[in-house]
C-alpha cells in the first residue's frame, strides 16, 4: 500500500494536476541500463500530436535516491539541453518518431591513435549517432577529454538504477509520466542495489536490452508490475545483451531496434539478403564459405528496423578458433512489435567454391583455453579494397608460420609468401611481403602484409625483485613470497625487507625486467646498520626507448636480536584502509608496532552505521542476526554456527584456521574480496592480494555464508577497534555485546554520525571510490577520538 501511495503522490509534484493537462505519450521505448560504456535510452512519441521536448525532463535515480529526486547532475531538461549544447537539433518530435540518448568516450579513442599500446576505444562508434551524446569522464583524463554537463545521468551500472521522464506544465507543475528499472521494493521505497528480473528473465535489467512492446501507448510508473512475470504479461521484451553473449566489446554492432519503434515481425521483407539464402519455412540460413560469424552474418541481411539478434556458436571447442560462420551455429532474430516475434535460424555453411581464393582471420587461445567468444581475430584484414587487400598492423618480426596459423583458407586452395626483397628463406615477414592465395580453379589473390616498424618498448617495469640466496627456511617468512621481496608489484617502487638476524652479509637482490631490452642498473646497500641511504638497494630501469625511467628502492632492515631491543608491547593500530578496490573489495590492515609478538585474539574490530562505540557493541547480537555476525570480528576466532546462534548468539569460539599472532612490525589483513567469482585478471594465480590477506570473509575458511556484510560498508560507516577486557568473551563464555567488556583503542569514524569520511580535507569519495589510505610511518598509536587521525 505504501508503494502505491508513493507512486500516486509522485504525479503531483508541486500542485494538483488535471489529468487532461498531463501529456503521457512520450514513452521510454528502449533502454540499456547496465554498463556505463554502452548505456542508452530511447523515447518515442506514441501520441497523435507533435511534442515539444522543451517540456520534458529526463533523469536517473540510484538505489540511494528518493524517487523521483535525482542528484543535481543526474537529470536534464531535454529540449533545453538540445538547444544549449547541440544547437541545430530539433526539439519537436512528430507522432511515431523516436529519439535516443547515448554515451561516448572520446579520450580513449583519441589516445588510441597515438598510443595504441596503452589505449583502446571503449565504446561503440554507433553510439555517436545518438540524438544526444553525453561525453563521459574518463580516467586517466587529459586536456582533450571533453566531459558533458550532467553526464552522470547516463553513468548507470548493473541494472540497479531507474530512468524516468517527467512532463513540465507551463504553470510550474510537473509529473513523472514514465520510468524503467524502478521496482522500489526496499523498506525505504527505493530499489535495492541489485539487478531485477523482467518477463521472467533473471537479472534482465543488467544482462538484457529492454524494448517496449508497441502496444504500450502511454507511460507507466509501476515498473514492478509492467516488467511482468513472463513475456506474455510484460510490457517489455528483453533481448540478450552483449555480456552474456560475447563480453563487453566496442566493435559489436548495435541492434536495429535503436531509433525506431513500430509493430515489427519476422517475414520475407524484414529478413532478406542478396548474399545469403534465407529459408523462413525451415528456419535455415545457407551461408557462403568465408562469411564471418556473430554480427557479420546479420550484416549480410538487408537492414530492417526493429530487429535484434543473438548469435550462438556451435558448442565445439575446435570451432571456437574460427571467426567464420560454422554449421551448427545459430542465429536468433528478434522482431520487436506488439509482441516478440522470435525465429531461431540454423546456420548451414556451404562448401567453398572452386574460385575461393580469399582468407579469413582466426582467433587465439584465451586464458580459459578457448579461442574466445569475446575477442576478435589476431590479425585484421580488409575485404574488397580496390587494387589489393591488406593484412593490417602485423607486429614487427612476426613469424611466417604465425601468419599461416591465424588465417583460414579454403581446404583445396594453396597459399605462399611472396617475399618483397626476393628472399626465399626468411623466417619473419617484412613490410611489403604478399600472402598469395591460389584457388582450386587457379585464380590468384594477393594480400599486402602491412608490417609495423620496429617500435622501441616503453616498458621499464620490473617483473620481480628477489633474494635468490635467501635461506630456504626463511622463504614465505617475514612477508617474503618465496624469495620475492614482500608485497612486490610491478607498479610499486618502495619496499622494506627484513634481513634475519642470523644471516650474515648484505643480501644480493636481483631484479628482472618485464621487457627483455630494458636496462637495469643497481646501486647496492653498503651498511645494514647505517643511514637509510646506506641500507637501500636501488634499481634504476630504462626502457628500450631510452626515455622511460623507473626507480625501485628496497630498504633492508636488519632484524635485531632480543638482547639488542628494549621490549615494548604496543597496541595494534590501523595502518592501511582500502575502500572499494575494483569498486567491490574492502581491506583493513592492522599493524603490530611493538617489539614482541602480538595476539590479536585479544582485540575485536567492528563497523556499523553509528559513531557511538558504546552503542555499536550492542548491535548485531540478536538471535536473528547470524548472517550479519561478521561486522564484528575477533582474529583467531569465529562465531558459533547458525543453530547455536539462535540459542546463544554472539559467542566466539576458537578458529585454528587463522593465526592471530602478528610478529613485531608485521601486519594482519582482513578483507572481503567480491570480484574473485568474476572472470578477468583478478582470478590470476599471481594476484598479490590472495597471498597477503589473512582472512577473506567472502571466501572464508569455514565454508559458511557471511552475508557479505564485512567490507561492503559505504563511505559513511564507522570503524572501531576494541581491546577485549573480559576473559569470558575471549573464552566463549559470554557474548560479545556488553560495552563494559571492551575498550576503544582505534577509530575510523566521522564526528557527525553517518557523514562521509573526510581525510586530509578531501571527501573520501572524491576519486569515485577505489581509494587506499596509508598511515604515515611516524604514527604508531591508534586514535580514540572521532576524526582525530
Amino acid at each position: 500500500m505504501r508503494l502505491k501511495l508513493l507512486l500516486v503522490s509522485l504525479l503531483m509534484i508541486s500542485g494538483i494536476l488535471h489529468a487532461q493537462d498531463t501529456i503521457k505519450t512520450l514513452v521510454i521505448t528502449e533502454a540499456k541500463i547496465s554498463e556505463a560504456r554502452f548505456n542508452y535510452i530511447e523515447f518515442t512519441n506514441m501520441g497523435a500530436t507533435t511534442l515539444n521536448l522543451v517540456d520534458f525532463e529526463f533523469g536517473a535515480i540510484s538505489p540511494w535516491n528518493d524517487p523521483y529526486l535525482p542528484g543535481s547532475s543526474e537529470f536534464i531538461m531535454i529540449g533545453d539541453y538540445l538547444k544549449t549544447y547541440l544547437p541545430g537539433k530539433d526539439t519537436l518530435l512528430a507522432p511515431g518518431e523516436s529519439f535516443w540518448i547515448s554515451v561516448a568516450y572520446d579520450f580513449n579513442r583519441e589516445m588510441a591513435v597515438t598510443k595504441p599500446e596503452d589505449f583502446d576505444p571503449i565504446d561503440r562508434i554507433e553510439q555517436w549517432n545518438a540524438d544526444i551524446v553525453f561525453h563521459m569522464y574518463e580516467a586517466p583524463s587529459g586536456p582533450t577529454d571533453s566531459i558533458s554537463k550532467n553526464h552522470q545521468v547516463m553513468e548507470r551500472w548493473n541494472g540497479r538504477d531507474t530512468w524516468y521522464v517527467r512532463y513540465h506544465l507551463s504553470n510550474g507543475d510537473s509529473a513523472v509520466i514514465d520510468q524503467v528499472g524502478g521496482v522500489f521494493d526496499s523498506p525505504e521505497g527505493r530499489n535495492y542495489d541489485k539487478a531485477y528480473d523482467v518477463a521472467g528473465i533473471t537479472n534482465a535489467t543488467q544482462s538484457h536490452t529492454l524494448v517496449r512492446k508497441f502496444t504500450v501507448k502511454e507511460g507507466n510508473l509501476n515498473f514492478a508490475e509492467a516488467r511482468g512475470l513472463d513475456l506474455a504479461d510484460s510490457e517489455w521484451i528483453p533481448i540478450p545483451g552483449l555480456k552474456n553473449f560475447s563480453g563487453w566489446i566496442p566493435d559489436r554492432k548495435m541492434f536495429w531496434t535503436v531509433g525506431n519503434h513500430d509493430n515489427y515481425t519476422v517475414n520475407e521483407t524484414s529478413v532478406s539478403s542478396s548474399t545469403l539464402d534465407v529459408d523462413l519455412v525451415n528456419k535455415v540460413i545457407d551461408v557462403p564459405w568465408g562469411v564471418h560469424n556473430k554480427d557479420s552474418v546479420m550484416m549480410q541481411l538487408n537492414y530492417h528496423p526493429g530487429l535484434a539478434w543473438h548469435y550462438q556458436l556451435a558448442p565445439v571447442h575446435e570451432d571456437s578458433a574460427f571467426i567464420s560462420a560454422r554449421t551448427g551455429d545459430t542465429l536468433l532474430i528478434y522482431a520487436c512489435g506488439n509482441e516478440l516475434d522470435l525465429v531461431k535460424f540454423h546456420i548451414n555453411l556451404l562448401p567453398p567454391t572452386d574460385d575461393a581464393n580469399w582468407v579469413v582471420p582466426k582467433a587465439a587461445l584465451d586464458d580459459e583455453g578457448w579461442f574466445g567468444d569475446w575477442h576478435g581475430p589476431v590479425f585484421d584484414v580488409t575485404e574488397g579494397v580496390p587494387g589489393i587487400d591488406t593484412i593490417l598492423d602485423v607486429p614487427f618480426a612476426t613469424r611466417i608460420d604465425t601468419i599461416f596459423k591465424y588465417f583460414e583458407k579454403a581446404p583445396e586452395a594453396e597459399w605462399e609468401i611472396v617475399f618483397a626483397d626476393g628472399n626465399t628463406e626468411r623466417p619473419d615477414v617484412i613490410d611489403g611481403d604478399l600472402l598469395r592465395v591460389t584457388a582450386k580453379s587457379g585464380g590468384v589473390k594477393d594480400y599486402f602484409i602491412d608490417v609495423e616498424k620496429y617500435a622501441p618498448s616503453h616498458n621499464a617495469y620490473l617483473s620481480s625483485i628477489t633474494w635468490p640466496d635467501i635461506p630456504s627456511y626463511y622463504k614465505n617468512v617475514y612477508g617474503y613470497i618465496g624469495d620475492t621481496v614482500p608485497n612486490f608489484q610491478f607498479n610499486s617502487y618502495n619496499y622494506r625487507a627484513i634481513v634475519p638476524s642470523d644471516v650474515n652479509g648484505i643480501p644480493s637482490l636481483v631484479a628482472k625486467s618485464e621487457a627483455l631490452n630494458t636496462k637495469v642498473e643497481v646501486d647496492r646497500a653498503v651498511n645494514l646498520f647505517g643511514t637509510t641511504a646506506d641500507k637501500t638497494v636501488t634499481f634504476t630501469t630504462t626502457a628500450e626507448d631510452d626515455t622511460t625511467i623507473r626507480v625501485y628502492k628496497v630498504v633492508l632492515e636488519k632484524e635485531r636480536t632480543s638482547d639488542q631491543v628494549q621490549p615494548w608491547i604496543g597496541e595494534p593500530f590501523v595502518s592501511q584502509f582500502v575502500w572499494q578496490e575494483q569498486w567491490a573489495n574492502g581491506m583493513l590492515e592492522i599493524c603490530n608496532p611493538g617489539t614482541e609478538p602480538l595476539d590479536l585474539s585479544n582485540y575485536m574490530v567492528m563497523f556499523q552505521y553509528t559513531n557511538n562505540p558504546v552503542e555499536i557493541i550492542t548491535w548485531n547480537a540478536g538471535v536473528d542476526e547470524w548472517m550479519n555476525r561478521y561486522v564484528k570480528y575477533i582474529p583467531g576466532t569465529k562465531w558459533v554456527d547458525s543453530t547455536t546462534w539462535k540459542v546463544t548468539p554472539a559467542i566466539a569460539i576458537q578458529d585454528l584456521s587463522i593465526n592471530p599472532i602478528v610478529l613485531p612490525g608485521d601486519v594482519f589483513v582482513l578483507g572481503s574480496i567480491r570480484t574473485r567469482s568474476q572472470s578477468g585478471w583478478y582470478t590470476n594465480d599471481n594476484w598479490w592480494v590472495d597471498k597477503q590477506i589473512d582472512i577473506d570473509f567472502k571466501a572464508n575458511p569455514w565454508g559458511e555464508p557471511t552475508g557479505d556484510a564485512w567490507g561492503t560498508q559505504w563511505i559513511n560507516a564507522s570503524w572501531f577497534m576494541f581491546k577485549i577486557l573480559n576473559d569470558s568473551v575471549r573464552n566463549g563464555l559470554k557474548p560479545a555485546d556488553d560495552p563494559e567488556d571492551f575498550e576503544v583503542i582505534e577509530t575510523w569514524a566521522s564526528a557527525e554520525n553517518q557523514a562521509n569520511w573526510v581525510i586530509g580535507g578531501v571527501d573520501g569519495n572524491a576519486d569515485n571510490q577505489t581509494v587506499s589510505w596509508v598511515r604515515k610511518p611516524q604514527y604508531y598509536k591508534g586514535q580514540t577520538e572521532l576524526e582525530a587521525s
